[in-house]
């Protein structure tokens, strides 16, 4: 961190050596000693106040100036997070001071130093000499760059190792300013150039034959102030002009210059009002300028919100700015200083965090945040009756199942669309959840509530997903009169839902189902005759074990479904003709709890659900995915583990050759015992296989 700010105070330093020169040789010779004089005695405490001061309400620039002690005799702008923290606590104050012994070491009138103290904050320095005494210095500091990054990490500790309350603490720091270079060392050639003019005025003081040519010097070097000052303003980032206490133009700066589209020769001695044009955002009306106002009040003025520029070229602009009064020593208003900045992209941020504020992200339809509070402003008399509409997207999590989470944003999407174009403009449409949608429908009965439902379910009619169609379940309610709870009727239109929802829900659920083995088979012509030739052996074994009838159809329908969740196994996986590598092997073998899943969708295959997610256990332990163990493993899944294998030797796959059934046969009694159930085996060797 020293090498860093060793680096900087070596640039700044010759880059104020070029600013600053040395023009004051003979105020700083030893020409009288000072004696037992402070700086204090010698300079106009007030008056450099009042310019500091003035300088940084203009330029929001801190500073201090120091005597040789350490008492701060001057001061603007200092930070939260030195006077709350860091000069609080016995150690960071300690690094407070060893910053500044480390910047008093600037001698040399004209130049300055800077070090970044131990406690993460940049100080510069420049000093006062008075008759070659070295009385005080001139501060800059409680900063940081706007090119470096910093280390929360590190301040965060630091409030933990101090006992800072580590909130405030990050709010203090946040609050810190961000300068760049080039503003740095203007400001610091300014105040370089303000601790030598000290320097000079102080020995004047203390040099009361000073001659005519002396004060005219004086009077020189002021001026040469003024015009640093003036530098200093023009070399900022923001736009800045300069107005006379006529309201017209004295100083533009380049930034002003290309906001405005008038150049500094065009503009001076021109009203303020043709050259700094502003109207209000929505309604095109001109703004008061506020130039007008801080000649009046003789105070500070923000910019109202909504302003726009119009430069010379027409070009509009969103700004934000501030007047200021200048003020001279004597108390007089001697002018106006007017800041501003473009203000486009800050606003472009401020408008997208208003959106996601209030939008859903996936459908662009407003939130439950948004929702709440349009609540409350449309349950007034006006807008009775109020009716209420939730709405309940049907099957998505069986969608997200089983053709993943994009599809089931599509669907969302859909039913969003779907809603938007059955509403009218005035309603309110919302996503309040995952699948549920909310409408309110103001000054709406609920005859014409439901004449809308209507139009947005045949809207839906009309549109699919993965060639399965889209089902909301709906329900309403309506606020009539004040006697009505809006919180009641939200739960009747919430309970109407859900009940149309256990009719409309499960019906879909068995279309889906049904579509899900519909496209497995589509994507696979083999996966559907294993289904098949599963379905048939599992229905044999169920004969052969003596089951009664309604168990031996479970278990043919429970051969159907066994690879259900393969639905969501890439093509290219299920039609590989070389080995799978391990990242596709663990891909396919999720396809037991994906089945699981989806089959668990509907009441009435959650028995098969349960004898999908066991299909590839193994006797001995070692199958997944729960590791079950013998007789842990449901019958109905021991069976199907063994016709699943036998089907899968014996007929064409794309990852290896057929076996014989001989051999099959063989391979079942080699692993009985180790992956498959050993009495099962001779079961089915002697009374399936034979068929």
């Amino acid at each position: 961190m020293n090498t860093e700010a060793d680096r900087h105070s070596n640039e700044t330093a010759k880059v104020s050596e070029a600013v600053t020169g040395n023009n004051y040789p003979a105020m700083t010779e030893a020409e009288s000693d000072c004696g037992d004089l402070e700086l204090a005695d010698i300079i106009d405490v007030p008056a450099v106040q009042s310019l500091l001061e003035n300088f940084q309400r203009i330029t929001g620039m801190l500073g201090a100036i120091v005597d040789i002690k350490g008492t701060v005799l001057v001061g603007v702008g200092w930070q939260d997070i030195c006077t709350k923290f860091h000069r609080c606590h016995p150690q960071t104050a300690k690094n407070c001071v060893e910053s500044d012994t480390i910047l008093a070491r600037a001698t040399e009138p004209g130049t300055f130093l800077s070090y970044r103290c131990k406690n993460g904050m940049w100080d510069m320095s420049s000093p006062i000499m008075v008759s070659g005494q070295h009385l005080g210095n001139i501060y800059f500091g409680q900063f940081v760059y706007v090119d470096e990054e910093l280390d929360l990490e590190f301040f965060r500790q630091q409030a933990q190792r101090y006992g800072f309350d580590e909130t405030a603490y990050i709010d203090a720091l946040n609050r810190v300013p961000r300068y760049d270079h080039e503003t740095v060392l203007e400001v610091m050639a300014f105040y370089s150039k303000l601790g030598a003019m000290i320097s000079a005025l102080s020995f004047s003081n203390l040099s009361l034959s000073r001659t005519l040519t002396q004060r005219k010097a004086i009077e020189t070097e002021l001026y040469n102030e003024k015009e640093l000052f003036k530098t200093t303003l023009i070399s900022i980032g923001d736009g800045v002009i300069a107005i006379d206490v006529h309201g017209q133009v004295l100083i533009m700066n380049r930034i002003a210059e290309q906001l405005t589209g008038w150049t500094q020769a065009e503009a001076v001695g021109m009203p303020i009002e043709t050259v700094f044009q502003i109207i209000n955002e929505f309604t095109g009306e001109s703004c008061e300028n506020p130039v007008a106002k801080v000649l009046a009040t003789v105070s500070i003025i923000e910019l109202s919100n909504h302003t726009l520029l119009i430069s010379k070229e027409g070009i509009e602009r969103p700004i934000e700015d501030s007047a200021a009064p200048i003020i001279d020593e004597h108390g007089n208003l001697t002018g106006v200083v007017l800041v501003f900045r473009d203000f486009t992209e800050k606003k472009k941020s401020h408008d997208e965090i208003a959106y996601l504020s209030f939008h859903d992200h996936l459908t662009g339809l407003y939130n439950r945040r948004f929702y709440e509070e349009e609540l409350a402003r449309l349950d007034t008399a006006r807008n009775w009756p109020l009716t209420i509409v939730m709405g309940d997207v049907n099957g998505l999590k069986l969608i997200n199942d089983s053709f993943g989470h994009a599809t089931g944003d599509q669907l969302l999407i859909k039913t969003a669309t779907a809603l938007t174009n059955g509403c009218r403009a005035d309603d309110i449409i919302a996503r309040i959840g995952g699948d549920e949608f909310i409408i309110l429908y103001p000054q709406t009965d609920a005859f014409e509530a439901n004449q809308l439902i209507t139009r947005i379910k045949n809207l839906l009619k009309k549109d699919s997903i993965k060639d399965l169609e889209i089902s909301v379940s709906f329900g309403c309610a309506t606020k009539t009169s004040a006697a009505d709870d809006i919180e009641e009727i939200f739960k009747q239109a919430e309970d109407m839902m859900y009940h149309n929802k256990l009719y409309e829900g499960a019906s879909l659920k068995s279309r889906v189902i049904d579509n899900i083995i519909d496209a497995l088979n589509h994507k696979s012509d083999r996966e559907e005759i294993h289904s098949q030739q599963v379905s048939i052996l599992c229905e044999k074994m169920g004969v052969a074990l003596g089951m009664e009838a309604h168990q031996i159809k479970k278990l043919k329908a429970f051969g159907l479904l066994h690879d259900i969740g393969k639905i969501a196994v890439s093509d290219q996986i299920l039609n590989k003709s070389k080995r799978l590598t391990d990242a596709e092997w663990l891909e396919m073998k999720n396809h037991a709890e994906i089945g699981y899943r989806i089959l668990c969708t509907n009441k009435e295959l959650t028995e098969i659900a349960d004898y999908v997610l066991a299909h590839h256990e193994r006797w001995d332990g070692q199958g997944y995915p729960k590791g079950l163990k013998g007789s842990e493993i449901p019958l109905p899944s021991r069976i199907c583990a063994i016709a699943d294998a036998y089907d899968a030797m014996t007929n064409e796959r794309s990852y290896k050759s057929t076996l014989p059934r001989d051999l099959a046969v063989a391979e079942l009694l080699k692993h009985a015992g180790t992956q498959f159930d050993p009495e099962l085996v001779g079961i089915f060797i002697d009374q399936v296989w034979p068929d």
